[in-house]
């Protein structure tokens, strides 16, 4: 069999696609996601969970506080509450993001699962952010104990122009982040 350009190109495409290919592959299931399951959660941020009717929960680093009213009842977790600022956050007005997780732990502390809880809004003023969540999930057989992970970024609203539009000239920013 005769080899021409044309058989050698598809020949080094197919090998390419096929690499790149797998690489998003890999990257997808391995890099791309972070997946706490499996993991073992801090024993300080851990709050354990009784069945029943509704209780209190409240949950607080440096940076953040949760207090909600929620209810575990056959492999069903209701939360509703507010998220808040610490006060360290608060003299900053603009929220750039802040994504807020739960996850749901086994009596060991163990994660068997998580979920997004609450999102503020893209470079958002605290003053029209809803604070509040309402959320029910389904959790998994020997869910005892729940904890929680967030990461944001606050800034100020320095520099000149409509806060949206300026340029990043002069603005203070705050990153913070807590893994379970």
């Amino acid at each position: 069999m005769k080899t021409t350009w044309k058989t050698k190109n598809c020949a080094r495409f197919d090998r390419y696609t096929m690499l790149s290919f797998l690489f998003c592959l890999i990257w997808l299931t391995g890099c791309g996601t972070t997946s706490y399951t499996g993991r073992l959660a801090k024993p300080e941020s851990m709050v354990k969970l009784s069945s029943g009717d509704a209780r209190e929960l409240q949950w607080q680093t440096d940076d953040l506080m949760i207090n909600a009213m929620y209810s575990l009842e056959s492999n069903q977790f209701d939360l509703a509450g507010l998220v808040q600022l610490q006060s360290k956050l608060t003299h900053y007005p603009i929220v750039e993001y802040l994504r807020v997780s739960v996850h749901a732990l086994d009596g060991d502390g163990i994660i068997l699962t998580s979920y997004p809880l609450w999102t503020a809004g893209y470079n958002a003023e605290l003053f029209f952010i809803n604070w509040a969540f309402q959320r029910s999930y389904p959790v998994p057989e020997g869910t005892r104990a729940v904890t929680f992970s967030y990461r944001g970024k606050m800034r100020d609203g320095g520099g000149w122009g409509p806060v949206r539009n300026r340029d990043d000239g002069g603005g203070i920013s705050w990153d913070f982040w807590h893994t379970p």
